[in-house]
């Protein structure tokens, strides 16, 4: 019995101090949510910005999308023509004028066709490079949207203070009968 008695005030004791640690974590907790509830409207108006940047950068990357199939459609375009045209190289062509006159005319076509395909190409490649930062915008924008969501979410924090809260009910009833007379 001897022990049995000096166990009771140590758990007791034990049951205090846990007791009070469960407050003051709900304290916290409570702290937090209602500096969560004060942060929700500034971070629910960055969240609709945020859908708003989202939509635009879908649109763009669809825009920029459809322009890279229209330049590849060029492009085989060029390339079906030249098939087509033969596989006489542009040296080929620049040599086979008759005159200085048809080599001047024959330089400046071959100079316009150069021309004109390395600019497409250029073209294509820039579209891609856009398309590529309009795509790491919106991952940017997807993990900032997400993490803000996890930020301050009330309904985890609430979820907390109830077990803390019961948990703390379940302590204080026994330390209850830990008081009680033993009859």
């Amino acid at each position: 019995k001897e022990v049995a008695c000096q166990t009771a005030p140590e758990s007791m004791m034990q049951k205090q101090e846990e007791a009070r640690r469960l407050e003051n974590e709900i304290a916290n907790l409570e702290a937090q949510m209602s500096k969560a509830k004060k942060d929700w409207v500034t971070v629910s108006t960055r969240l609709a910005e945020l859908e708003e940047d989202i939509v635009n950068c879908y649109m763009e990357t669809d825009r920029v999308e459809t322009e890279i199939e229209k330049s590849r459609g060029i492009i085989n375009e060029l390339i079906r023509r030249r098939y087509v045209d033969g596989r006489m190289s542009d040296f080929e062509i620049m040599m086979s004028s008759d005159d200085i006159v048809d080599f001047i005319t024959n330089y400046d076509h071959v100079a316009r066709v150069v021309s004109s395909e390395s600019r497409v190409f250029n073209e294509l490649r820039e579209k891609r490079d856009r398309l590529a930062r309009y795509r790491e915008r919106l991952h940017g924008y997807k993990s900032e949207q997400a993490r803000l969501a996890r930020s301050i979410s009330p309904d985890v924090i609430e979820e907390t203070i109830a077990e803390k809260r019961s948990r703390l009910a379940d302590l204080t009833g026994e330390i209850i009968v830990l008081q009680l007379p033993v009859t």
